[in-house]
């Protein structure tokens, strides 16, 4: 754990002093840091921290070739959620995501899905209020900036999550805005594992990663595929090479 937080640590030195532009990383055990002596949540809750900015001014991203995912709230437990969903987060999300799709290439006019928190996106307050009071709200604002405002992306939603995944599937939309970790993770490693790439949106430099945790036993195997960090590689080449937005 200890050795897993010095090699984080110096690589943001080494992005800081200008010495690479990007950060590629490979999964680390959040366990066996906390074992070594220091409170951690996340390799993107560690990197937000040391660039100066709060853990939610940066985005999770899943980009894969079948799913393009971003999510509203990340290392939480469930029953946090719904405090945690607020109108800034999911604005953040909302515009961030818009960002990455513009830099990653989205036809003129691709449709961002955002999902609700509750099932059927919460079928019209009968369970629960997320999506009038919060998420409808942020979408609105969406829709005048950005992206959105330009008509280069169209922003949907809150539909059911069952319903934004089964698009995305289908290529009937261009990328998903979630609001919670699981929500986003099960299905993209459902529709991309160990092809999609764990990207940290709103750093003032690229951070790529692999969608998958530390594998213990696989390693122990030997049966391991490099697969994951070959991807998380190439899309920070191709991230690191376009201009950054301007950081909020």
């Amino acid at each position: 754990g200890a050795a897993a937080l010095a090699a984080l640590d110096a690589a943001i030195a080494a992005v800081a002093a200008g010495t690479c532009r990007a950060i590629v990383t490979a999964p680390v055990s959040k366990y066996a840091i906390t074992l070594a002596g220091g409170a951690f949540v996340g390799q993107t809750e560690h990197l937000a921290a040391h660039a100066g900015l709060a853990s939610d001014a940066v985005t999770m991203m899943f980009i894969g070739p079948h799913l393009k995912v971003a999510l509203v709230t990340t290392h939480l437990a469930l029953r946090d959620v719904p405090r945690a969903l607020t109108r800034p987060r999911v604005m953040r999300t909302l515009a961030h995501m818009g960002e990455a799709m513009i830099a990653l290439g989205a036809p003129p006019g691709a449709r961002i899905v955002v999902t609700g928190a509750n099932p059927h996106a919460g079928e019209d307050g009968l369970f629960g209020d997320e999506e009038p009071k919060v998420i409808s709200r942020a979408i609105a604002w969406g829709r005048t900036v950005g992206p959105y405002k330009t008509g280069a992306l169209e922003l949907v939603g809150p539909i059911g999550a069952e319903t934004a995944f089964r698009e995305a599937k289908a290529g009937l939309c261009a990328g998903v805005v979630a609001m919670f970790h699981d929500q986003a993770t099960i299905a993209s490693k459902l529709l991309d594992w160990g092809d999609a790439v764990n990207v940290t949106w709103g750093l003032p430099y690229v951070r790529t990663s692999v969608d998958h945790g530390v594998g213990w036993d696989a390693a122990r195997s030997g049966e391991i595929d490099e697969g994951g960090m070959v991807a998380a590689a190439r899309l920070a080449q191709v991230l690191s090479a376009r201009p950054r937005p301007a950081q909020r």
